[in-house]
């Protein structure tokens, strides 16, 4: 029987959805927040001078972890787009904050300053003899990162699968129930 009192009791009836372009901007902050912590190890391994590929994955398995925290909308390219979007940016900065700390590292014994060693490195980052160092850190980082990124897009992929399965199997029960439930109404009781 529907009733108006029906309504009040339905949990997401006066539930208002909170606009996807918001889900997305709350997505895109947690996502570059948790690249952001991603980027953290793989400047202190960059320091030292090792580099340690599966930190790419991290940076994009925490990209992705960011995006979900603060509830960025599930599913869909746009967040395939975020995720790798922040993942890169991740494995860049991270790149470039460990060189400049492995730079700082050295220039420190003569007494230079985090500042100037950011400096130095900036006007130098154009020399041949350091350019083809950073960017084949760079590109082995990002190829590192692409393959952790596409492993977890595809278990993102197989888990919304197994998802969406289960939803459409509820579903036909819920439609069985129903239908069962219609006939018993309908049939006279003998």
């Amino acid at each position: 029987m529907n009733n108006f009192n029906d309504s009040f009791n339905e949990p997401n009836s006066f539930k208002q959805e909170q606009p996807s372009l918001s889900k997305y901007l709350l997505g895109f902050i947690g996502a570059l927040l948790g690249a952001l912590i991603g980027t953290i190890p793989w400047a202190i391994a960059a320091c030292f001078g090792w580099f340690v590929g599966w930190l790419g994955f991290a940076i994009g398995f925490l990209s992705m972890k960011g995006y979900d925290l603060l509830g960025g909308k599930k599913g869909g390219i746009k967040k395939v787009i975020i995720i790798c979007l922040t993942t890169v940016i991740g494995v860049v900065l991270g790149n470039m904050t460990g060189d400049i700390l492995s730079l700082w590292k050295e220039l420190s014994k003569f007494g230079a300053t985090l500042g100037a060693s950011i400096r130095i490195y900036f006007e130098h980052i154009g020399d041949p003899d350091i350019i083809g160092n950073v960017l084949l850190n760079l590109i082995l980082g990002l190829v590192f990162a692409a393959l952790g990124v596409w492993s977890l897009f595809k278990g993102m992929i197989a888990k919304e699968k197994n998802l969406n399965a289960e939803i459409q199997n509820n579903e036909q029960l819920y439609n069985m129930e129903n239908t069962q439930n219609t006939q018993n109404e309908e049939s006279p009781l003998e």
